[in-house]
């Protein structure tokens, strides 16, 4: 059905664009280059499911305000009922307050599908402190996997994040032009004349002959 959906999309975009044989070939080949993209993609991600690693050492996020060492995630896997993590790692707290550790990840099934988020929060104290925090999917009965690179962490400092091993890229469109508002004239409406007031007298005046 979806390869139905695509050469009729395809059909469609020459019949109302009239495309040169030229253009049709680039359309094909963008698209074959796209299908094949995504086939990859999912190809390595249903890959790196099949596996079962039982230790992960985890990106670590870097910042002027603390040092990690030994992070890593442990996993149990159960074969048909779910999976089991163990979050841990040494933190070096430079600060004279308390980190706010947030690590999250998907969880997927065998056929690539997400089928739930994982949270672990963690607070450090200044100096030396240990990480650790568990999570843990049984109810839905079916074989679950991470991805490793998928693992996020964060790290707050007085609720303002100061580090970030998968930051989101912000886009800025440059300086903004301020526009001064223009300001609307006020127009006066004509009053509207009571019919009940009389009418002022006309003014006749004799045109010397």
């Amino acid at each position: 059905m979806k390869k139905i959906y695509i050469y009729l999309s395809i059909l469609t975009t020459i019949f109302f664009t009239g495309c040169t044989n030229a253009d049709v070939n680039n359309v094909l080949n963008n698209i074959s280059n796209g299908i094949e993209t995504g086939l990859n993609n999912v190809s390595n991600l249903l890959g790196k499911l099949n596996t079962k690693p039982s230790q992960v050492f985890l990106k670590e996020p870097s910042s002027k305000y603390f040092d990690l060492d030994t992070y890593k995630m442990s996993i149990k896997y159960a074969d048909q009922i779910g999976i089991e993590m163990w979050l841990s790692g040494n933190v070096y707290n430079k600060t004279k307050s308390k980190l706010v550790f947030i690590v999250d990840f998907p969880i997927y099934d065998l056929s690539g599908n997400i089928v739930d988020k994982g949270y672990i929060k963690n607070t450090a104290d200044p100096g030396i402190d240990e990480l650790h925090g568990s999570y843990d999917q049984y109810r839905l009965d079916k074989d679950l996997r991470i991805v490793a690179e998928q693992i996020r962490t964060r790290v707050y400092l007085n609720g303002k994040l100061i580090a970030d091993t998968h930051p989101t890229s912000v886009k800025t469109s440059g300086t903004k032009k301020t526009v001064k508002p223009v300001e609307k004239k006020q127009v006066q409406e004509p009053k509207e004349e009571n019919p009940a007031s009389p009418k002022p007298r006309q003014i006749r005046q004799d045109i010397a002959k």
